[in-house]
C-alpha cells in the first residue's frame, strides 16, 4: 500500500476545496498584511506603533480563542468557518473605505486590527477541530502538510505580487482583494461533505452566570487533557517561549529592509516571499517523507536552524543574501510545525479537539502581545538590528533545555513503523 501524501489527499473532494479556499484567503491575507504594516509604519514613522496595531489584534484573538475553542465543539464546525469568514470579508473593508474618503487614522487600524482579531480565532479553532475529520488518520502529516502548502504558496505569490500591486495599485485595492478572498473561501467551506461529530449537548440556557459556569466546566476539561498527556504539556511550553521570542520579528523586518537595506514596500514584499518559499518548500519535503521515526529530533534541529538564522539575519544587508537567510527560515517552519500538529490530531479525540486545541493556541500565543510589544518598544531604544538579534539568542536559550526533558521522547511512541513502536 503506497504511503499517503499530499498527491494523493488532494485528489479529493474536501481537502481539495479547503485547501484551495485557504489558498486565495491567504494569498489575500498576505496582500492586506503588507498594506497594514506599511500603512502604521509611514503614518506613524514608529516600530512601537506598528507593534501596538499587531498587539490590537492579538489580544481579541487570544481572549476569543478560549471562548471558541468550547463553542465550536458545540456548535456545528463548518457552519462557523463560513459565518466567520463572511463576517471577516466585511470587516476588512473599513480601512479602504477610510482611507478613499481621507479620514484614515492609527487609531482607525487599531479598531479593525481589534476587530479582525475578534473573529479570526472562531475560524481557526474550528477549521484545527474539523480538519482531522476529512482525511485517515495515517493522512494527517500529509493533510497538514497539504495545507501548509497552500498557506506558503499563497505567501510566494501574495507577499512577491503584494508589495508591487499596492506600489502601482495603492492600498485600498489590496483590502479589497483580500475581502473578495473571505467570500470565496466561505464558498468553498460551504461546498464541503462533512462526517457527522459528536457535540456536546446542553440545556438551552440564558442566564449568563449559568452559561460562564457551563463554557468554564467544558474550558477545563480541554485543560485536564495535558495533564494526562505530560508529552504535549511540554510542547506547549516550549511553544509558548519560542513565540515570545519570536514574537517582535513580523514588526522589525519592514523598518530592517527600508532603514538598513534601502529597500522599498515594493522590495519587501519580495523579501518576505523568501519566507513563504522556504515553508513551502519545508511543507513539500515534510509531506513527502511520510512516517517520522524520530519526531524530537526533527523538532529541536528545525528550532535550531530558526534560532540560530534568526541571529545571522542582522549580518545579512546584501539582498540575495537576506532572502537566503529568510528562506532558511520559512524553510525550518514546517520541519517544526508538521510533526507537532501531527502528534496533537493523534492523540486528542474528536469531541475534545476545539477545547484542547484552543487551550494551546491560547496559552502558545498568549505572551506574543507582550513580546511584540516590548519589541516595538526595544527597537526604538537600541535599534533594530540588535533587537532581532537578542530574538534569536532567546529562542536558542529555549532550546538547549528542551533537550534534555524526558517527556519529549515521547513524541516518538506513538506512530508504528514496521510493527515497532518508535
Amino acid at each position: 500500500m503506497a504511503k499517503p501524501s499530499i498527491f494523493t489527499v488532494i485528489r479529493r473532494r474536501n481537502p481539495f476545496l479547503l485547501w484551495l479556499g485557504q489558498l486565495v484567503s491567504t494569498l489575500g491575507d498576505n496582500f492586506e498584511y503588507i498594506a497594514l504594516m506599511a500603512l502604521a509604519y509611514h503614518l506613524s514613522g514608529s516600530t512601537l506603533v506598528m507593534g501596538a496595531v499587531l498587539v490590537s489584534y492579538m489580544v481579541p484573538n487570544l481572549v476569543l480563542a478560549v471562548f471558541s475553542s468550547v463553542m465550536v465543539d458545540r456548535w456545528n464546525r463548518r457552519k462557523t468557518m463560513i459565518y466567520s469568514d463572511v463576517i471577516r470579508g466585511l470587516i476588512i473593508l473599513i480601512p479602504p473605505v477610510l482611507l478613499l474618503l481621507g479620514k484614515l487614522q492609527i487609531w482607525h487600524l487599531y479598531l479593525y486590527s481589534a476587530l479582525y482579531g475578534c473573529i479570526t480565532p472562531f475560524f481557526n479553532n474550528a477549521n484545527a477541530a474539523l480538519l482531522p475529520s476529512l482525511v485517515k488518520e495515517e493522512e494527517y502529516l500529509a493533510m497538514n502538510s497539504l495545507m501548509q502548502t497552500s498557506i506558503q504558496l499563497a505567501g510566494i505569490i501574495g507577499l512577491a505580487l503584494g508589495g508591487t500591486a499596492i506600489a502601482f495599485l495603492g492600498y485600498a485595492n489590496a483590502y479589497f482583494f483580500d475581502s473578495f478572498s473571505f467570500f470565496f473561501s466561505a464558498i468553498t467551506v460551504f461546498l464541503l461533505r462533512v462526517p457527522k461529530m459528536e457535540v456536546i449537548v446542553r440545556p438551552v440556557e440564558f442566564r449568563l452566570p449559568q452559561f460562564l459556569k457551563n463554557w468554564w466546566s467544558d474550558f477545563l476539561e480541554g485543560l485536564r487533557f495535558y495533564k494526562v498527556e505530560k508529552s504535549l504539556l511540554w510542547l506547549l511550553l516550549i511553544a509558548s517561549m519560542l513565540n515570545f521570542a519570536f514574537g517582535p520579528i513580523s514588526v522589525l523586518l519592514l523598518p530592517f529592509v527600508e532603514n538598513f537595506m534601502g529597500a522599498t514596500v515594493k522590495e519587501f514584499g519580495w523579501i518576505m516571499s523568501s519566507v513563504s518559499l522556504g515553508t513551502f518548500l519545508g511543507a513539500i519535503f515534510m509531506g513527502s517523507v511520510g512516517i517520522i521515526r524520530n519526531r524530537r529530533r526533527w523538532i529541536l534541529v528545525a528550532v535550531a536552524a530558526l534560532s540560530i538564522l534568526t541571529m545571522c539575519l542582522p549580518s545579512a544587508r546584501f539582498f540575495p543574501l537576506t532572502m537566503a537567510v529568510l528562506f532558511g527560515i520559512g524553510f525550518s517552519l514546517p520541519v517544526a510545525n508538521i510533526p507537532i500538529a501531527t502528534v496533537f490530531q493523534e492523540r486528542v479525540p474528536d469531541n475534545l479537539r476545539g477545547r484542547v486545541f484552543g487551550a494551546r493556541n491560547f496559552l502558545a500565543q498568549s505572551l506574543s502581545p507582550i513580546s511584540t510589544a516590548l519589541g516595538g518598544m526595544v527597537a526604538d531604544l537600541i535599534g533594530v538590528p540588535l533587537t532581532i538579534f537578542l530574538c534569536g539568542a532567546l529562542a536558542f536559550s529555549v532550546l538547549v533545555p528542551s533537550i534534555f526533558i524526558p517527556h519529549l521522547y515521547g513524541l516518538n511512541l506513538q506512530a508504528k513503523v514496521e510493527g515497532r513502536a518508535e
